[in-house]
């Protein structure tokens, strides 16, 4: 939780100097105006000088206020300046967690990064620590229009699910246990329809 002093206050998005601070990730990072970001992006640099390895993966939970059921935004590998050898689909991730859940939608997920967005923390920390696997996991505040529970806002079960949908999915995406070459076919058919 980043954002407690605005949440205790009523609010979703902003802290109490006013400030999304999900779009303080970027360079101008103030310690002051947004310090639970900026001591976020200190914590996890100072892991991977001390690891000498980085992340794997990063996932940042967010409410959505316009769409329905849970879904990811993600980012694409090639925008790296390194490109990654041997690595996984970015869609992937959300893909497993589409096979948990009736009320994830792959088709609301998007891979897409644009200029807008680059002061996020999925694309910031993508760019700026190198961290592949970046991702917004969005939950809607209107519950899913799919799924066995239809038209009802999410339950304190649907949320538990989706925390152990995310364990599961953390686990068989890093320890690679599914064999990649049919589940990256499985996930392009997917990713068209």
């Amino acid at each position: 939780m980043l954002n407690v002093d605005g949440v205790i206050n009523g609010n979703y998005r902003c802290n109490l100097a006013g400030c999304d601070l999900n779009r303080k990730f970027g360079k101008n990072t103030s310690k002051i105006l947004h310090s639970s970001v900026y001591y976020t992006k200190h914590l996890l640099k100072e892991i991977i000088n001390v690891e000498k390895k980085p992340f794997f993966l990063y996932l940042d939970m967010h409410g959505h206020s316009v769409d329905n059921n849970v879904f990811q935004y993600g980012n694409q590998l090639q925008e790296l300046e390194k490109p990654l050898k041997n690595a996984l689909s970015p869609k992937l991730f959300p893909y497993l967690m589409s096979q948990q859940l009736d009320y994830f939608s792959f088709s609301y997920c998007s891979f897409k990064m644009p200029k807008s967005k680059h002061d996020t923390a999925r694309i910031s920390l993508f760019h700026e620590l190198r961290i592949p696997f970046v991702y917004t996991l969005e939950a809607s505040f209107c519950g899913p229009n799919v799924g066995k529970n239809k038209d009802q806002h999410f339950s304190i079960g649907d949320l538990k699910n989706i925390g152990k949908a995310v364990l599961k999915s953390c686990w068989a995406f890093k320890c690679r246990e599914l064999d990649g070459s049919n589940l990256l076919k499985q996930i392009q058919n997917t990713a068209e329809q």
